[in-house]
């Protein structure tokens, strides 16, 4: 669920195709939908 949260987010975003949401979805663990989101949205910023 949590890699499909950060498809979502970041599907209007300038993205690699070569991001694994389900490698990121993994290191999340314990995050929710929002904490995801929050991670799409830093990783524009940097």
């Amino acid at each position: 669920a949590r890699a499909r949260i950060m498809q979502i987010h970041s599907r209007k975003m300038n993205t690699n195709k070569d991001v694994n949401f389900e490698e990121l979805a993994r290191c999340t663990d314990d995050f929710n939908g929002a904490q995801c989101k929050a991670v799409c949205i830093e990783a524009v910023r940097t």
